[in-house]
């Protein structure tokens, strides 16, 4: 018999007099739903209550045990938090097999979803003793399983329920209203997760983006993190491999994965080290461009005499070409002090990833490109630009918290190093160069 016609059975007529206390059973789904039922339970102590029970077990001695740690011991084993020896995992299969006790229950149907594995002897097993069990799971979990079948199914489940989750516009907030406590929990719903992600058409639009914004973070920040967070990231970059989408989508999409996973260049993020290398390079590309953008916006507020603002053209033309795939700054202090303001004012990232330029010239704030094997060093004022193959010692190296120019800046006349004259040679001499 299947979970759900056990289920049904229970709305069935029968000659009892007794009516099921309807509005106790709505109180307790709500507390449940808000709550739960988990007393949390660190991994040291649950490998204690492991080891006590399996002492109990051996020698029959019940005296002062409590539910609550059977319960803890169920999680910690079905859910693979910890191995459990045999004699143990036993004794919970026939315990689970005869108790009525809510909280037992209830700890084997959160265990079950936090620990599913397609397929996985444990799942199929767990799966088939919910569907036995049926008539006497707390309110909560019966209306899980009426609602979402697909659960109790242990090869394809999560197939399934990624295919329903692809009729409505709000994933997240559906799940919730079938009963499901998380989402975005272990387990099941990351596989759910991993194949509703994959059956989403590419997120070439605004629409499809907001779709798989809005579960991936319904509240406004990311509820999975490591590998599921890497799968949807993916997801959102893909598409613009060898192609840019409009300004503002790409600004968009920028603002929003620097703002909850941190920017890829400064090495702080678990995430983005899980993300393809060819889906990273689309993130450094248009941050690339943040950072120029930043840089012109910031310098020409902080420097004096504007000998900066007549150079962008150039190098935003560099950046529309495709010549430039990374870019880094690093602020003099009085630059600093003008981007931190700017990020106060407008919570934009690009104001808030950069580099210290605390060498001997503390009034050069210095932009750094990677255009192909090449790194070009450009600065403010009458700062000549620079340029390095990246295999040189000399070369400076990319998303470093400091930097000083008398480690960067070479001599007078050197073939690397070019003034910016005023009939533009300059910008020749560059693109021999990155071309």
């Amino acid at each position: 018999m299947t979970l759900t016609k056990a289920l049904e059975l229970l709305h069935r007529p029968c000659s009892a007099e007794l009516t099921a206390p309807k509005r106790l059973d709505e109180a307790a789904l709500r507390i449940e739903q808000r709550y739960g039922t988990r007393r949390p339970v660190s991994q040291e102590e649950a490998a204690v209550l492991i080891a006590d029970l399996a002492r109990r077990i051996a020698v029959a001695d019940w005296q002062g045990a409590r539910e609550r740690d059977v319960a803890a011991v169920l999680r910690a084993i079905f859910s693979g938090q910890l191995p459990g020896p045999e004699g143990v995992v036993e004794f919970l299969y026939e315990e689970l097999a005869l108790t009525r006790r809510p909280l037992l229950l209830a700890a084997l149907c959160e265990s079950y979803l936090l620990g599913w594995r397609a397929g996985s002897p444990a799942t199929v097993r767990q799966a088939q003793l919910i569907t036995d069990r049926a008539a006497d799971l707390s309110p909560l979990w019966r209306r899980v399983f009426v609602n979402l079948p697909e659960i109790a199914d242990a090869e394809r489940g999560h197939k399934r329920l990624a295919e329903r989750m692809l009729a409505v516009q709000d994933a997240y907030g559906w799940l919730r209203r079938t009963g499901l406590p998380s989402p975005h929990g272990a387990g099941f719903m990351q596989a759910v997760h991993g194949a509703y992600v994959d059956a989403l058409p590419a997120m070439r639009d605004r629409g499809r983006l907001d779709i798989l914004l809005g579960w991936l973070a319904p509240d406004g920040k990311p509820g999975f993190s490591g590998e599921a967070a890497a799968i949807a990231i993916q997801k959102m970059l893909a598409p613009w491999r060898n192609s840019d989408p409009d300004a503002s989508l790409r600004e968009f999409l920028v603002g929003r994965l620097a703002a909850w996973f941190k920017d890829p260049r400064r090495g702080a993020s678990t995430v983005w080290p899980r993300v393809g290398a060819e889906e990273r390079k689309v993130m450094l590309r248009w941050l690339a461009g943040e950072s120029m953008r930043a840089f012109l916006d910031v310098v020409s507020e902080a420097e004096e005499r504007h000998m900066w603002e007549p150079r962008q053209a150039f190098w935003r033309q560099c950046y529309e070409a495709g010549r430039i795939q990374e870019a880094w700054v690093a602020f003099d202090p009085k630059a600093e002090a003008v981007a931190r303001r700017k990020y106060a004012e407008t919570d934009d990232p690009a104001f808030a990833s950069f580099g210290r330029q605390a060498g001997a010239r503390r009034d050069i704030s210095l932009l750094f490109m990677r255009c192909g094997d090449r790194i070009v060093v450009e600065g403010s004022f009458s700062y000549r630009v620079h340029v390095f193959k990246i295999d040189q010692e000399r070369c400076p190296k990319l998303y470093r918290s400091e930097y000083k120019t008398e480690d960067i800046t070479l001599p007078m006349g050197h073939r690397q190093a070019k003034r910016h004259d005023p009939g533009g040679n300059w910008e020749q001499w560059v693109l021999r160069r990155i071309r």
